[in-house]
């Protein structure tokens, strides 16, 4: 494919991209159709989430404040919500977060590092650009961006239901990318991203290219004058050679709907699981990385030191999943049969909407751990987190320690 002339980004300061917990104190944990609500609202938004499917992903977002009366021109939007007035341009600055609802833009959105936007129904005249932003999402069906969405480096994406008039460019995140449902007049390329993701029913008017991503996205459903390479239907599925069974060692692997016996990540691999189904259980390695959603595990799953754990979709185990001593993990809408034990993290923890039939427990965790609307069949325990967890809507047969009030 001929790529098109790439647009340049605005000039921005190159900063290290900090953990957003430092964006200010009353942060919260949320996922992408949590924090696409706008705070005054308790209605859900129906957009944020046509797939009906929980999402992998969690960032924090900090407590945002109404923005002034008579706003208009040029907003810097640090930690605000903007509703239905008509703007300029605005920027989020470096680790603040912005929400636009039903906000008129003649200009354009810059995202600096660290930075979140949760932009619904909003109309943007110009483009939408992020550099190193942590998170940047577009939804909803009356969304229009005139210009180009231009996403370079950074933590994750999303676009749902979106019209871009010119074309999308994302390159370079180390989180989930997720575009659905989204008319694109213009090309898109998706190139040397590690989180993972998909591309699902999207119309694509020029060319649709994915290149060097790790793993590949999920693509389905898509049209476009061309497809080509990891955005082929299936691309983002590694089609083994020869077929995989039995005991699987999973290094740089993408592994689809198939039925095996045990999954081991190795130190320092990456594997993702979309749809497998194992008779035994799932190790994960230090400093390894697994993706695992819709999977179906007779067995448990153990991670021990894993930079980077993330279970979600409708996701079950029929063991215990322990998680210890790892740099991160997330565990959405999963159902387990045994317990859930979270011991020794050095970063964050996300454990929202599962269902475990056991215990949960959650010891001696320094990276932070939010636990959202969890049930369980037996006790909720927390002891000697530091900070301590956070979170509600939890039900346990009993809480204690740091557990109780969640």
């Amino acid at each position: 494919m001929q790529a098109s002339h790439r647009p340049l980004f605005l000039p921005l300061t190159p900063l290290l991209l900090a953990l957003l917990a430092a964006c200010g104190g009353g942060g919260e944990t949320t996922s992408p159709n949590a924090a696409e609500q706008p705070q005054a609202q308790a209605a859900p938004d129906a957009e944020a989430d046509a797939a009906g499917r929980a999402q992998a992903l969690a960032f924090t977002l900090p407590t945002l404040r109404a923005a002034p009366a008579g706003l208009s021109g040029n907003v810097v939007c640090a930690n605000w919500r903007v509703g239905a007035v008509t703007l300029d341009n605005v920027e989020v600055p470096a680790g603040a977060a912005c929400r636009l609802t039903g906000t008129r833009l003649t200009g354009s959105v810059q995202v600096q590092p660290g930075g979140i936007l949760i932009a619904a129904g909003v109309q943007v005249a110009g483009s939408v650009q992020g550099s190193d932003a942590a998170h940047v999402q577009i939804t909803g069906s009356t969304s229009r961006v005139s210009g180009n969405v231009e996403l370079e480096g950074g933590g994750s994406g999303t676009l749902q239901g979106v019209q871009v008039a010119g074309d999308v460019f994302v390159n370079g995140l180390t989180d989930i990318l997720q575009v659905r449902s989204t008319l694109v007049r213009g090309n898109m390329q998706i190139t040397d991203n590690l989180g993972g993701g998909e591309l699902v029913d999207n119309r694509v008017t020029g060319n649709l290219q994915c290149t060097g991503n790790l793993p590949a996205p999920l693509a389905s459903g898509n049209s476009a004058a061309s497809i080509e390479d990891q955005c082929l239907a299936g691309g983002g599925v590694t089609p083994p050679s020869p077929p995989l069974s039995g005991n699987v060692t999973c290094v740089g692997l993408t592994i689809g709907a198939i039925r095996l016996d045990s999954v081991i990540v190795p130190a320092g691999a990456s594997c993702t699981l979309l749809g497998t189904g194992l008779n035994g259980s799932i190790e994960v390695g230090a400093g390894a990385r697994l993706i695992a959603e819709n999977v179906n595990v007779t067995g448990g799953i153990t991670s021990d030191g894993a930079a980077e754990l993330r279970i979600g979709g409708a996701s079950l185990v029929g063991g215990s999943v322990q998680v210890q001593r790892g740099a991160g993990a997330t565990l959405t809408g999963v159902a387990i049969t045994g317990d859930l034990q979270i011991d020794a993290m050095a970063g964050p923890v996300s454990a929202s909407n599962n269902r475990v039939t056991g215990n949960l427990q959650a010891m001696a965790n320094r990276g932070g751990v939010a636990l959202l609307g969890n049930r369980m069949g037996g006790v909720m325990q927390c002891k000697d987190n530091l900070p301590a967890p956070t979170g509600s809507a939890n039900v346990a047969t009993l809480k204690q320690d740091q557990c109780l009030g969640l």
